[in-house]
């Protein structure tokens, strides 16, 4: 089994011990306590962990991995001490 689980809300995997099971209208599903804390906050406070939430996701939807090839060509800038080219 997996140690972590995905959290509806913030559409993220958190590791089991940060999320908790809560009953919604189709069934039990994971929420991370982060998010569940920061809904008791006020309108401001909730707004402003949801921008941060859509930050990140359109960061990560958008990151796109440099391909092998550039990175053996710069062995030192990412952070490879040996390559091996066959």
């Amino acid at each position: 089994m997996s140690d972590t689980v995905f959290c509806y809300h913030c559409r993220a995997r958190h590791p089991i011990e940060e999320v908790r099971q809560i009953s919604t209208k189709s069934g039990k599903r994971w929420r991370c306590t982060r998010s569940i804390v920061a809904t008791k906050k006020g309108v401001n406070e909730r707004d402003d962990f949801g921008r941060q939430t859509t930050a990140f996701n359109k960061a990560m939807a958008d990151f796109k991995p440099l391909p092998m090839c550039l990175m053996e060509r710069h062995p030192l800038v990412y952070g490879l001490s040996t390559v091996s080219v066959m």
